[in-house]
C-alpha cells in the first residue's frame, strides 16, 4: 500500500510538476473555515500516509476510499476548471490505473510489497502512466 501512495504522490504531469503537492496537508481552519463547514469528512494524503503505517488500511479496497474521498472533497470544494479541481482529477486517473493493475492484474490481484518484483531490487518499479 505503501507503493502504491508513493506512485500517487511522485506523479509528474508532462512539465515535471508533482501535481500531489496540494494534497499533502488540509488547508488550514483559519484560513478557509467554508471548507470544513462543506467538506464533512477531510482527508489529505498525509492522514492516508498515517494510516498505511499504522495498518488501518486491511486492504486495498480500505485505501483506495479514502484517496477516492480525498479527490472528491477536492472536486467539490473547488470551481470546476481550477487548477486543483483539473489536479484532482488528473489524480484520480493516476490512481484508479494503478489500482486497477494492482487489482485485476493478468496474473491476478498483486500487491508489490508482497514480493511480486524481483528480490534483488529493492525499489519496486515506476508506474509509467
Amino acid at each position: 500500500m505503501k507503493w502504491l501512495w508513493e506512485q500517487v504522490v511522485n506523479y509528474e504531469d508532462p512539465e515535471e510538476r508533482k501535481l500531489s503537492e496540494m494534497f499533502m496537508k488540509l488547508p488550514s481552519k483559519r484560513e478557509l473555515p467554508d471548507y470544513y463547514q462543506l467538506i464533512k469528512k477531510p482527508v489529505d494524503l498525509k492522514k492516508i500516509k498515517q494510516g498505511i503505517s499504522q495498518h488501518r488500511y486491511r486492504n486495498l479496497n480500505g485505501i483506495s476510499d479514502d484517496f477516492y474521498l480525498m479527490f472528491a472533497n477536492a472536486r467539490e470544494y473547488n470551481v470546476e476548471g481550477s487548477q486543483i479541481f483539473n489536479d484532482s482529477v488528473n489524480l484520480l486517473s493516476v490512481f484508479t490505473k494503478i489500482y486497477d493493475t494492482l487489482t485485476k492484474g493478468a496474473d491476478g490481484p498483486q500487491d508489490p510489497e508482497m514480493g511480486d518484483h524481483d528480490a534483488g531490487n529493492s525499489a519496486a518499479p515506476m508506474m509509467m502512466l
